[in-house]
């Protein structure tokens, strides 16, 4: 093709014909500027395609962990309002607790488990961009925020009270009605608060989800 054209060339510089070849040069001139935009729109076109399908299985990967991480929320929320009415439900706090220690359920821990490894593979590779809507990435990157804050609690919680306590329950029938008082009030509002973070969080997985399954309908 490049002969072809060469050759075209020649020809009319050897005819003397210098205004045609002028026009003929300007001409080819163009054709391969626009040559080189559409292969330019052609590469961005792939690699949009590209990104458009990476986003779709980011998207449904997302949902799939939000989903189960709403499970768990539930789950946590409800078990933790059902230890504030039995703690609110006590007439004699020394003898309740002792009686029925292991069924009511004071003690047991349940704890939230947070599915990110979607968030965590698009954060390392710069991938929340690929989300155009900057409120979209603004809240998952919260979501996820929250929850870790939420999880640290939890384990300092657990570690520093509910572990000590119930070794000291097993170990110690002499402890007192204002101890025991205390430590159930202050199970209480830990279990209150984790109840209300709970709530928030599930409200903020209900609204990413929204967003994201409305990503996937564009």
């Amino acid at each position: 093709m490049i002969k072809f054209f060469r050759k075209i060339r020649q020809d009319l510089l050897s005819k003397g014909k210098t205004g045609k070849y002028l026009k003929y040069a300007i001409g080819e001139i163009i054709l391969v500027v626009i040559g080189i935009l559409l292969a330019l729109q052609i590469n961005t076109w792939n690699e949009n395609r590209i990104d458009s399908k990476r986003l779709n299985l980011y998207t449904q990967s997302l949902l799939n962990d939000l989903e189960l991480d709403k499970k768990r929320l539930i789950e946590c929320m409800v078990f933790d309002s059902t230890k504030v009415s039995i703690i609110d439900r006590l007439s004699d706090p020394v003898q309740d607790f002792i009686e029925d220690l292991s069924d009511r359920g004071i003690l047991t821990i349940k704890s939230i488990k947070v599915n990110n490894a979607t968030f965590k593979t698009m954060s390392s590779n710069n991938d929340l961009e690929l989300y155009q809507n900057i409120d979209l990435q603004n809240s998952i990157s919260k979501y996820y925020a929250d929850v870790e804050y939420v999880i640290r609690f939890e384990n300092v919680y657990i570690n520093n009270s509910y572990s000590n306590f119930e070794e000291f329950v097993t170990r110690n029938r002499g402890y007192t009605l204002e101890g025991l008082k205390g430590y159930l009030s202050s199970m209480k509002s830990a279990s209150e608060n984790e109840s209300d973070w709970y709530k928030e969080l599930i409200g903020l997985n209900e609204s990413i989800t929204k967003k994201l399954k409305d990503q996937l309908k564009k």
